[in-house]
């Protein structure tokens, strides 16, 4: 492991830069250029439009059984992972967003531009239009019979600013007044920003171990563990997390996945 993340740090350690250290530039054609993690250590450069709207995606074939099981519509917010994972440690080495269909050019353009449409809207408008610009994504996908909703935050990526975490949780807030009914849940390692800016009270949030800041879990809360064989998961005492998301969406507190 030790060298692995020496290879890890040296090659897309810089994707780990924060907006105004350069991993987001802005053209003056009104397009942004990513610089985002794409597998294979690689550090590529993604140049996309900031949009006026977010498209929450289906999200990947563990969300949509788990919105099945619940009778609910699917959907994700995806951005680029690892460059939006400030406190990620061990699980960069692993991440799954970071293989196969995940790092497709058309993929990775798609989670760039969320995330640079997300930053535009939060230069521009501050926290209040990110809110309304997510808040507008979650009615525009459970549509005009205001469908139910099992909503992933980040299939890839995780909350990478206060102002973004707190927005996220806002945007809920607004809709559910407005009667939609949004199942929302989250696994992060985003725990110094737990800490600084409080524990959002719409979302479903699971603290997932293996990043920077492990020692600061609160364990009295949902977490997650990544386990080698179901076998190491039930000696420790944790339930199953990796068929679908019914723990962490029912606040389970020790929630064990095992590796694939």
């Amino acid at each position: 492991m030790g060298r692995g993340m020496k290879s890890y740090d040296s090659l897309v350690g810089k994707a780990f830069s924060s907006l105004n250290r350069g991993d987001i530039k802005w053209n003056d054609d009104g397009t942004a250029t990513v610089r985002a993690p794409s597998g294979k250590g690689e550090v590529k450069e993604y140049t996309v439009t900031p949009q006026d709207s977010l498209n929450l995606k289906t999200g990947n074939e563990k969300l949509v059984k788990t919105a099945k099981k619940y009778g609910r519509r699917a959907c994700a917010l995806n951005i680029p992972a690892l460059l939006t994972c400030p406190w990620a440690l061990g699980c960069a080495l692993l991440c799954y967003a970071l293989a196969f269909r995940f790092v497709w050019p058309v993929v990775m353009m798609a989670r760039c531009r969320t995330y640079a449409t997300i930053c535009w809207a939060y230069m521009t408008g501050g926290e209040a239009k990110v809110v309304e610009l997510i808040a507008q994504g979650l009615r525009t996908v459970s549509g005009k019979r205001r469908a139910a909703l099992l909503w992933r935050i980040h299939d890839s990526g995780d909350f990478f600013a206060g102002w973004y975490l707190r927005a996220v949780n806002e945007a809920l807030r607004v809709v559910r007044l407005e009667g939609y009914d949004i199942l929302a849940y989250a696994y992060t390692k985003a725990i110094p920003l737990l800490i600084k800016h409080g524990w959002p009270t719409e979302i479903n949030i699971v603290q997932s171990e293996g990043g920077t800041d492990d020692e600061d879990i609160d364990r009295t809360r949902p977490h997650s563990r990544i386990f080698r064989t179901h076998e190491e998961r039930i000696a420790a005492g944790y339930v199953d997390g990796s068929s679908d998301d019914g723990p962490a969406i029912e606040g389970a507190i020790k929630i064990g996945l095992v590796f694939h």
